[in-house]
């Protein structure tokens, strides 16, 4: 009974997930964005996830918006940290050079709404420490961007190189 519990949701969340990243269904408030972003960590392949969200109308915009509806550290430590473990797998990255994790990860931090609560969560101790590996992550991501697309990060180091 569980299982089918555990099937139904995920079916639930899976056709959540294609209706906002198809644009038949927008992600407009903060349990929008919790949903959303938990139906994208469940997905049952990351690769095609991650090429679905960037192929996709809605999928980008979706992801972004999704990220910025709460700064609080139950927020950042749950779905977002969800989130960036699962696009973290080494197959994400490898997919078309790197360019679609990195069209993520810039809707995600630019504007860098999300990645000061993310770092200000860091630096004020507030993140779990299931969240330090995806920080990490996103961190040696932002630092290998050729393109200047991404946020200045070194700050970070001098705000947590004095603490």
């Amino acid at each position: 009974m569980a299982d089918e519990a555990a099937e139904k949701r995920l079916a639930g969340l899976t056709k959540l997930y294609n209706a906002v990243i198809h644009g038949h269904r927008e992600v407009k408030s903060l349990a929008d964005g919790k949903r959303f972003l938990e139906a994208l960590a469940v997905q049952k392949d990351a690769v095609k996830c991650v090429e679905s969200i960037v192929a996709s109308t809605g999928g980008l915009p979706a992801t972004a918006k999704a990220f910025r509806f709460s700064g609080d550290s139950a927020f950042l430590n749950g779905p977002t940290t969800s989130v960036l473990r699962y696009q973290a797998d080494p197959a994400v990255k490898q997919l078309y050079d790197g360019l679609f994790l990195h069209r993520i990860i810039e809707q995600i931090i630019q504007p860098p709404t999300f990645w000061n609560a993310f770092a200000d969560a860091h630096l004020s101790l507030a993140l779990s420490e299931d969240a330090i590996l995806p920080l990490a992550l996103l961190l040696v991501e932002i630092l290998h961007d050729r393109s200047g697309d991404l946020p200045d990060v070194t700050n970070f180091f001098l705000t947590t190189s004095t603490q």
